[in-house]
């Protein structure tokens, strides 16, 4: 429910409107006969950025929740927005070296953007990949959901 709530004010003709030009234009400009992409890792890549998304959003929900005990969280957030979208996302997963592991488990935002598209491309094992993607947007849920509660238990209205 607290995922469709975030997402329930997306007005669907402004999304189709600002990025289906962009979409065309990549569509048709890519030379497809180049790139060996199987169905079923194409499929399993689909999977895996779905999982990444769970996943980013469970750490945004996660940051937004410290306003419970600290009454503002966001500084918080935005240095995960900023880490998320501006700077793990923009280099490639092989890039990573060593700290690529912290970006797959402790804060995963490598998963939807990097470990997909190696899915995509067949550079990865797609199943296995799979498996731990789904495995860690359920982690996330689960802490996403165990933070909430604790949270709630601390929290005191304003107004009281």
């Amino acid at each position: 429910a607290l995922f469709f709530l975030s997402y329930r004010s997306i007005d669907i003709l402004t999304v189709v409107r600002d990025y289906l030009f962009g979409f065309i234009f990549i569509i048709l400009s890519v030379d497809w006969n180049a790139l060996n992409i199987e169905i079923s890792n194409f499929l399993l890549s689909f999977i895996i950025v779905f999982c990444g998304i769970i996943a980013s959003s469970s750490i945004f929900f996660i940051t937004a929740i410290f306003a419970f005990w600290l009454g503002e969280s966001s500084g918080i957030t935005d240095l995960a927005v900023f880490t998320d979208y501006d700077f793990v996302k923009n280099i490639p997963l092989n890039g990573w070296g060593n700290f690529k592991t912290v970006f797959l488990t402790v804060l995963p935002f490598l998963i939807g953007s990097g470990v997909s598209v190696e899915v995509a491309l067949g550079k990865l094992e797609g199943v296995g990949w799979c498996l731990f993607s789904i495995f860690i947007a359920i982690l996330f849920l689960f802490f996403k959901n165990r933070l909430w509660k604790l949270g709630l238990k601390s929290y005191s209205s304003a107004s009281s």
